[in-house]
């Protein structure tokens, strides 16, 4: 049911959405957290991480250098759960009405760490925005899971309560009375564990406010000493023991924010290391938030990184978090790999799953509906509209900004173009204010918990448009897959004329589709176009490509189908082309007869004059070079054609031709002699006599033709090298 959005957090309008892997395109009414942009706001935001974003696609390369200490991922030492099971009968409700229940019942579990996921999460981490940035969209980490995992209060007090009474304060001073006979010892610190023993065996009457120093101490603000009480949690403490709300989640959640940006500038000051250093000097980062919560966080929401969890007892009431109680992470490889393809696999709403033995919160119900919310309301319902509100959060040491607009769909609403935020944390009592804005009198949307959220059609355009850097991206994505559409096209076109050619050959030659490169008749070696619009694609500049109309377009990869030699290594050397390795170099042979294919064509891109012919890197062939081939190169010749005019020249590419010896094995093939060609070690040929007959009518005109044309060409060359000589004196 559509209401109005002007007096809640949630504002509806129809809107054409799509999933966020892309689909379909629906028009229908949609939910969204505000502040978000509406189709009649423009311009449209700039991403402020899209630095980050490109940072966070390229992982480092020296995380091994990275000596990262978390101190606030402490274990439950010996004796904890003891106590926790011999205080649990007597205060579970005390622990109940302050909101900590399953916070406290959850210390007792024991996280294996997993250092990869944590650091891979880090490295998509944006401080500008609190969120993780995958290349499918954003995500984080929210007050909801701190209620959910964490078992923190969302609302209560903040966690800088003073203490009022006299009473309390004499408690106080107990406390730090205690802590400073404990400095006195050999160790020189208040340890956890001589805490722990000096109440457990006294059972005094502050030994449920000592059982909370020491819990706050360890599990939720480890703060800057390494398993020692701190003092800043006293007055936390004795709220507490007296069933006085503490809004403990913004405060951890800040935390977790804080370290995740700490651990995420190591890491890209890491990757900005000179080569020259040695990794031996790597960066050490020390964290003290409980980033045990980061990684329940990802196990919940990646099922390829999830392990097999825990059936939960719910005889013992165990909390949710003893799904994951001493169970072993699975060895799944590259973290990146797993976060950066599970855009289909994402779980946005895991908590409402069903799960055994577990509680469900209300708010996850069957159907979706609006409720207001006023002094009345389900105290639930009151925690999840505090997850959903735009705010500061303050912590012990630390404000961070909580943008809940951004990662809408974790809560069931549809995704927009998020507004921009302004800061208010002046100070943390202005901080304070703004995130404990009581919304009374307010419609609250609530989805089915089955309800799939989706994107609008802009937002998805913004985020495609992030992720490939530009919009021009996504049109040069389209028209490489319109030149491959073109390329098969010219290749049938290509093949139908060779067929018309082969049926027209001239007697006593073989068709044009037998006189292929050396290499065409072994079908592996064969190049698809794929593999050359790949090969091409390595190339540092894209490089003109013959097409069967003899114009020139760029990118499109060759219309036929290329063959792998073992002498020329490059994919892109047409049949019946030179090499383009031989057209580095031009030798002087005027006393010789000899003449190369190297000097051939270095000498044929002298002549300017002469109209010019395609090849395959974008050069230009000379007239004179044409004539070279048998006879002038049409315009509109595909690969094959021009291959057929480089016949005369096929056995002799990566050696030298010698005229007078082309005589000489024209002379004694009219007497009767034959020669064959051997090629020697350094490249030259050789003629060695054969014992086999006469050679045939049709051999001996193509061979007469092939030396017509080597004449011709040495003629021609002769003559232009003659010309540049007179032009130089």
């Amino acid at each position: 049911m559509e209401e109005s959005s002007e007096s809640t957090i949630v504002e509806v309008r129809k809107e054409i959405m799509v999933s966020p892997t892309g689909g379909n395109p629906t028009l229908r009414i949609a939910h969204f957290l505000k502040p978000s942009l509406s189709s009649t706001e423009k311009p449209f935001p700039e991403l402020s991480f899209h630095s980050t974003f490109s940072d966070t696609i390229k992982p480092t390369s020296k995380k091994l250098s990275l000596q990262v200490a978390f101190n606030g991922w402490l274990c439950p030492q010996k004796n904890w759960k003891t106590w926790v099971d011999r205080l649990h009968s007597k205060y579970q409700t005390i622990w109940r009405k302050a909101g900590i229940y399953e916070a406290v019942k959850g210390s007792t579990c024991e996280i294996q760490r997993n250092k990869d996921l944590i650091i891979g999460l880090a490295e998509k981490w944006c401080s500008e925005t609190n969120t993780f940035v995958f290349p499918w969209g954003e995500a984080t980490i929210t007050l909801e899971d701190m209620m959910v995992i964490g078992g923190y209060s969302v609302m209560g007090s903040p966690v800088f309560s003073p203490l009022e009474t006299q009473e309390l304060k004499e408690i106080q001073e107990k406390f730090i009375e205690v802590r400073r006979k404990l400095t006195q010892t050999k160790s020189k610190k208040a340890s956890h564990y001589p805490w722990m023993m000096h109440f457990m065996e006294r059972e005094s009457e502050l030994e449920h406010e000592a059982f909370l120093s020491l819990w706050l101490s360890r599990f939720v603000f480890p703060g800057n000493g390494l398993a020692t009480i701190s003092k800043h949690v006293f007055p936390m403490a004795i709220h507490l023991a007296r069933g006085t709300p503490i809004a403990i989640a913004p405060a951890v959640l800040a935390s977790i924010y804080r370290d995740l940006s700490r651990l995420k500038e190591k890491i890209n000051s890491l990757s900005k290391l000179k080569n020259g250093k040695n990794d031996k000097d790597g960066i050490e980062v020390t964290l003290w938030a409980p980033l045990q919560l980061i990684q329940i966080w990802a196990l919940e929401r990646f099922p390829t990184l999830q392990p097999k969890p825990n059936i939960i007892q719910y005889s013992e009431q165990e909390p949710r978090l003893a799904r994951w109680d001493k169970v072993k992470n699975l060895n799944h490889g590259s973290v990146k790999t797993a976060l950066d393809s599970s855009a289909k696999c994402f779980l946005w709403r895991p908590y409402t799953i069903d799960v055994k033995n577990w509680p469900s919160f209300m708010f996850y119900c069957e159907k979706d509906k609006w409720v207001y919310l006023n002094s009345d309301s389900d105290h639930e319902l009151k925690l999840f509209a505090h997850c959903l509100r735009v705010c500061e959060l303050v912590g012990i040491d630390s404000i961070e900004q909580y943008l809940p607009h951004r990662v809408a769909m974790q809560f069931g609403m549809d995704q927009d173009l998020p507004g921009w935020v302004a800061h208010r944390n002046d100070t943390p009592l202005i901080a304070w204010r703004n995130y404990n804005e009581l919304m009374m009198d307010t419609k609250l949307y609530i989805a089915s918990r089955t309800f799939k959220p989706k994107v609008t059609s802009r937002y998805l355009d913004w985020w495609r448009q992030l992720t490939l850097g530009k919009r021009d991206s996504v049109k040069a994505v389209k028209q490489f897959q319109k030149s491959l559409s073109s390329s098969k096209e010219l290749t049938h076109n290509s093949t139908k004329r060779m067929r018309q050619m082969n049926s027209s050959s001239p007697r006593g030659f073989p068709p044009e589709s037998h006189r292929n490169h050396a290499g065409d008749s072994d079908p592996d070696n064969k190049l698809t176009v794929n593999e050359l619009w790949s090969s091409n694609r390595s190339h540092k500049k894209f490089r003109n490509q013959i097409v069967n109309d003899g114009s020139t377009q760029s990118n499109v990869p060759l219309p036929v189908v290329l063959t792998k030699t073992a002498k020329h290594t490059d994919p892109l050397f047409p049949p019946g082309f030179v090499p383009k390795y031989c057209r580095d170099q031009r030798r002087n042979s005027d006393s010789d007869d000899k003449l190369t294919l190297k000097e051939l064509c270095k000498s044929q891109s002298m002549g300017k004059n002469s109209g010019n012919q395609i090849v395959d890197d974008g050069e230009h062939l000379s007239g004179t070079q044409s004539d070279v081939l048998g006879s002038p190169i049409a315009v509109n010749g595909t690969a094959k054609q021009i291959k057929m005019r480089m016949e005369a020249a096929q056995n002799v590419i990566d050696g030298e031709v010698d005229v007078r010896e082309l005589k000489t094995a024209k002379k004694n093939a009219s007497e009767g002699k034959t020669r064959s060609p051997v090629r020697k070690k350094d490249g030259d040929i050789d003629m060695k006599e054969s014992s086999s007959p006469c050679i045939s009518e049709s051999m001996m005109v193509e061979l007469e033709a092939r030396t017509t044309a080597l004449e011709k060409a040495f003629a021609k060359l002769k003559a232009a090298r003659s010309g540049t000589a007179r032009a130089d004196n």
